[in-house]
């Protein structure tokens, strides 16, 4: 898997735990970021890339910074393991 999948699927982790810290469904979080409920799934699981602008959406709702969808990353990891690029 490429770094570039395990970053995706960090930032989906990033979506999901902050939504479920404010509580709300993703319907109403889908709704609120203006994209489909299809889209967002796809965002929280990694398996489709956010783009600058929904994490900008994202992060106004949660109240982050866009910076929060990558801490624990290091800037320019090369590795294939997500452990080795955490920091």
């Amino acid at each position: 898997m490429p770094v570039e999948d395990h970053v995706d699927t960090q930032v989906g982790k990033q979506i999901r735990a902050g939504r479920q810290r404010i509580g709300m469904s993703r319907s109403r979080f889908a709704d609120a970021a203006n994209v489909s409920l299809e889209k967002l799934m796809s965002h929280e699981s990694g398996s489709e890339r956010a783009s600058v602008q929904c994490l900008f959406a994202y992060a106004g709702i949660l109240n982050v910074h866009i910076k929060y969808f990558h801490e624990g990353f290091s800037p320019g990891c090369n590795s294939k393991k997500i452990s080795d690029c955490s920091r």
